[in-house]
């Protein structure tokens, strides 16, 4: 069972799943596709970071920024992101 801290994110990273790189990839692929593809992805985000400590979400919101930037969606507003999934 993984805790829901930043140590329970790590071993994230750790466990390998067959099509995916890792488990945290998997977890991060589901929520940037929240964000992509769902007209209530932000909220969606926003429901499963609540399961994670403060350092874990912002380690988390990070990455997503990341990869959305990466993808090439016009006017992403990371701070506006950020904020939202914070409050």
């Amino acid at each position: 069972d993984i805790s829901e801290n930043f140590k329970g994110l790590a071993k994230y990273a750790d466990n390998v799943m067959p099509t995916i790189s890792s488990e945290f990839n998997y977890f991060i692929s589901t929520l940037e596709d929240y964000y992509i593809a769902k007209i209530d992805g932000l909220n969606r985000i926003y429901n499963r970071l609540q399961e994670w400590d403060f350092e874990s979400r912002m380690f988390i919101i990070d990455i997503l920024i990341s990869r959305i930037n990466e993808s090439g969606i016009e006017e992403f507003d990371e701070i506006e992101f950020k904020k939202k999934l914070l409050s």
